[in-house]
């Protein structure tokens, strides 16, 4: 039987995405030694609360850096992991 190794990162998102994903990458980076799934929690990317300043920062997904980062991260583990993230 084949061994799943699940890592959750516990994070407090922030209102800048740049902040937030450098956290991401050092932790994935760290988790992937030893994890093949991975786990992010919801609004990792952007945790704000005014709704103008949240429409300022949100992008389509095809241009969201959390979601570009996410993939980078997976192809430097050689799609070893899945990452899971919101």
């Amino acid at each position: 039987m084949a061994t799943l190794n699940v890592a959750a990162i516990q994070m407090r998102s922030g209102r800048d995405p740049a902040d937030n994903i450098a956290f991401l990458r050092d932790h994935v980076s760290k988790a992937a030694d030893t994890a093949t799934y991975i786990q992010t929690p919801e609004m990792t990317g952007l945790l704000v609360r005014d709704k103008a300043e949240m429409m300022a920062k949100v992008r389509k997904q095809k241009d969201d850096p959390l979601l570009i980062e996410a993939a980078l991260l997976a192809k430097v583990k050689q799609n070893r992991i899945g990452l899971y993230t919101t």
